[in-house]
């Protein structure tokens, strides 16, 4: 049985009416500061008038520490067991390597009853899940994206560093701070700002034929070519590009595909220079039945930072991780 949408946002502001109305109360402040934007904004044109179902804002604020990283994760909502296996491998080690880290699962709203309470209950256990009332779908990632940006900017604005994945992706912890250390001196040094740090694409053209799964019309997106930008599965931001993202993003026409969106079409209109650092060597994205990552390096060893893998990897990996010792 499939409940409205409505009705599971009414289900929601009841539930967080018992848990208490001091939550209530952040939650209604946060959605009329966004109409509230929204509507002086006449330049608008992309507006985010979607409202929360779950939100944590003090998630990045529990004690006087800054965050030195956060973790932007973009998740499907059935995704519970992925969800478990990312808290529990790969994002448990990010502060042996940088300090604190907040890593957010960021969702859309789904037509289902029992879903939604169990999202519900595994945000009550890991207070980690921020989702809105943009429907969950593979064309709407932008909105998903979007979602982040706001997100990060009003409730996580002191963070050094953004590390943006796919649920289903694989990071590889330690050659990923091998390589900030190589190129970057980072952590040892700051970061600098206007850094981007992917395997930078460029002069990608738009490809027109309806077959391919990324096929756009020129009504959708009217140039041959996409400016640079970075894939979806994983890319690293300095947090003050996040701010300006947010605010282009609402100005920016809608696209649906949301990785030359987010890092393609807000930031070549930013009044900066980026600097891009390369790291495609370190991608895999073939969905492998075999890549395990180098945080298991007893075992195996890999160059690979970051990679698209199969439930059966994750599965593995998980296996692994829990029989380490």
């Amino acid at each position: 049985m499939h409940t409205p949408l409505t009705l599971l946002v009414a289900i929601h502001t009841a539930i967080i009416c018992m848990v208490g109305a001091s939550y209530l109360n952040t939650v209604a402040e946060n959605v009329t500061d966004t109409a509230t934007m929204l509507t002086s904004s006449r330049d608008v044109i992309n507006p985010h008038n979607f409202v929360y179902m779950i939100n944590n804002p003090m998630l990045c604020h529990q004690d006087s520490e800054s965050v030195e990283l956060l973790v932007w994760v973009h998740s499907a909502p059935e995704h519970t067991r992925i969800r478990t296996v990312v808290r529990e491998t790969w994002a448990s080690l990010l502060p042996t390597y940088i300090g604190k880290v907040k890593v957010v699962f960021f969702l859309g709203a789904v037509n289902n009853e029992l879903l939604q309470s169990r999202l519900y209950y595994e945000n009550e256990v890991y207070r980690d899940i921020v989702q809105e009332t943009y429907i969950d779908s593979y064309r709407n990632n932008t909105y998903k994206g979007m979602s982040a940006l706001k997100w990060i900017t009003r409730f996580c604005n002191d963070t050094n560093l953004v590390l943006k994945t796919d649920d289903d992706a694989m990071v590889d912890v330690h050659t990923l701070f091998v390589q900030l250390d190589r190129r970057l001196n980072y952590p040892l040094e700051p970061l600098g700002d206007s850094t981007i740090i992917c395997d930078v694409n460029r002069n990608v053209p738009a490809v027109r034929d309806g077959v391919y799964k990324w096929s756009v019309t020129e009504e959708e997106y009217s140039r041959d070519v996409y400016p640079p930008f970075c894939p979806g599965l994983a890319f690293l931001l300095s947090s003050d590009l996040i701010p300006a993202m947010w605010e282009l993003s609402l100005r920016t026409k809608f696209f649906w595909v949301d990785d030359i969106f987010l890092t393609g079409l807000l930031i070549e209109q930013m009044q900066t220079d980026i600097r891009w650092v390369q790291l495609g060597y370190y991608y895999d994205y073939k969905n492998s039945n075999i890549f395990i990552p180098g945080f298991l390096r007893r075992w195996f060893k890999s160059n690979i930072i970051f990679a698209h893998i199969s439930p059966y990897s994750y599965e593995m990996a998980y296996y692994l991780w829990e029989n380490r010792n």
